[in-house]
């Protein structure tokens, strides 16, 4: 876990360095409780554009909006996968007084912190919040202005499912952003599990969009499966990433489903507009019910489902057993 925590220090120390530029002007937080008439204003910050992520800011907003009906109001940034669109956005948020900020990834939770110490704060779509952080993984509750629920399938369920599919198959790529925090947490994490399993396991690490398109070559030349976990650069890019695994017929499991839809043969995957729901109550019970965010304890996936792609599936040659569920 020490490399994920550095990791995790640099990406927030980053941000943090970046958000000394927005100017900011925190309010006290108030122990009253909440105007019973009272219009809140949600500030939702979205790291890109793209199925999973959108998914949990409908969910989020939905859950909102059941409970509160008129009385809540949403200003939403898409920050198409820039950090310091993520930081401009948060500090707008609190400016404005907004009464919590939606955090919906790693990097516009990192952004969020790191400009704000009262404004609540609820993350979805965060492989592990306390790492995000800087904290020690195991610690169930931040005791900050920070809570949310992961989006972290088991990497013991994921490797199973891959062993289930291809047992006699030898050699996995695993294939990821390094700069992508949640994803790097993933990608080697489900290692050494793979490996115990008995294959040969290679990480196939990239930095960007630009070097995508090489390392997934090499990932397909070198596997007989590839991995990738739920990232972010993969999903913004997974046209590239098909056109190659399809060229080279090896197949691809993930751990998101939109994914898998654009790129994927199999996948076990939570479903992001439950997340955003669950997360959007949690809102509900900070800014209604006056909950302390810092005590909220981080919530998880209440179920992953096995899902595939049969187009794909067929024409890889991939037999699924009928327990798992198509993606239209």
């Amino acid at each position: 876990m020490k490399v994920f925590r550095k990791a995790a220090a640099a990406a927030l120390a980053a941000v943090m360095t970046a958000a000394v530029l927005v100017g900011c002007n925190e309010q006290p937080a108030t122990s009253s409780a909440p105007d019973s008439s009272k219009v809140f204003n949600v500030g939702i910050c979205q790291y890109a554009d793209h199925a999973a992520l959108n998914k949990a800011s409908e969910g989020f907003k939905k859950a909102l909006s059941d409970k509160l009906g008129n009385r809540i109001t949403f200003t939403e940034t898409n920050a198409a996968a820039d950090t310091n669109a993520c930081i401009t956005a948060c500090g707008a948020f609190v400016e404005k007084n907004a009464d919590l900020i939606f955090a919906n990834g790693t990097i516009p939770l990192q952004a969020a912190y790191a400009v704000t110490a009262e404004t609540p704060i609820v993350a979805a779509s965060v492989t592990d919040i306390a790492v995000a952080l800087g904290f020690e993984s195991d610690i169930t509750a931040t005791g900050l202005n920070v809570t949310g629920v992961t989006d972290m399938v088991p990497l013991k369920d994921q490797a199973d499912m891959l062993h289930e599919l291809f047992p006699d198959e030898k050699k996995v790529g695993v294939l990821y952003c390094s700069e992508d925090l949640g994803s790097t947490v993933q990608a080697q994490g489900i290692v050494p599990v793979l490996t115990d399993l008995g294959y040969e396991v290679k990480e196939y690490a990239f930095k960007n969009a630009d070097e995508l398109e090489a390392k997934t070559k090499a990932a397909c030349k070198s596997s007989d499966v590839i991995y990738i976990p739920a990232d972010n650069a993969a999903a913004l890019n997974a046209s590239v990433i098909d056109k190659i695994a399809s060229d080279k017929k090896v197949p691809i499991v993930t751990a998101e489903e939109g994914l898998c839809a654009d790129c994927g043969a199999v996948t076990l995957t939570p479903d992001y507009s439950e997340m955003g729901y669950a997360a959007g109550e949690m809102a509900y019970d900070i800014l209604l019910l006056g909950s302390d965010p810092g005590t909220m304890k981080f919530k998880t996936p209440d179920k992953v489902v096995k899902k595939y792609v049969p187009e794909r599936c067929e024409k890889l040659g991939v037999s699924v057993p009928d327990s798992y569920v198509k993606i239209e």
